[in-house]
């Protein structure tokens, strides 16, 4: 939606001068705002319930490490950033930072259609944060080495879907 409505608009902050994409800007801040996305909002959450489920040794540390490029760059690089530039690229220096916020579609059954959009995104679309909900959830109360069964892990999955929709 934020590419499309970039691209309809042709870009007005970038032609008015107001967002300079070519035109590197050494932010002193960029590295620290990288790591406290990348580790706080990803990688702690959802890291450790998965290690459990790595291999030992080795070629465990080799999965890690690609499991964490690929949600770094791919997932908080590529989409955070896009959304960001297109974005910025719209509403220049009054772009929110939530983009939410920004009017990006006009009142009414696009916008409803937009945050009911969002809303299912983010009940049902974070699949690694469920897991990595679940698995503390069962730890907390099954225990770290209870066995699986597809009824309990229906049940959590469920029962975590329903309270994400209840806030």
């Amino acid at each position: 939606v934020i590419i499309t409505q970039a691209v309809t608009r042709g870009f007005p902050a970038v032609k008015d001068g107001e967002l300079p994409l070519y035109i590197l800007v050494d932010d002193s801040h960029l590295p620290e705002a990288f790591a406290v996305l990348g580790f706080a909002f990803y990688m702690q959450p959802m890291l450790m319930p998965l290690l459990k489920e790595m291999p030992r040794g080795e070629e465990g540390v080799a999965l890690s490490e690609t499991a964490v490029q690929v949600v770094l760059y791919g997932v908080a690089c590529m989409a955070y950033g896009t959304v960001g530039v297109f974005g910025a690229a719209i509403f220049g220096q009054s772009t929110q930072s939530n983009i939410m916020v920004n009017d990006i579609l006009p009142p009414g059954w696009p916008t409803l259609a937009l945050y009911a959009g969002l809303l299912v995104y983010l009940c049902c679309g974070m699949v690694t944060t469920h897991y990595a909900l679940r698995a503390s959830i069962e730890a907390l109360l099954w225990g770290p080495h209870a066995p699986f069964t597809w009824t309990r892990q229906v049940t959590e999955t469920l029962l975590i879907l329903a309270a994400c929709l209840a806030v």
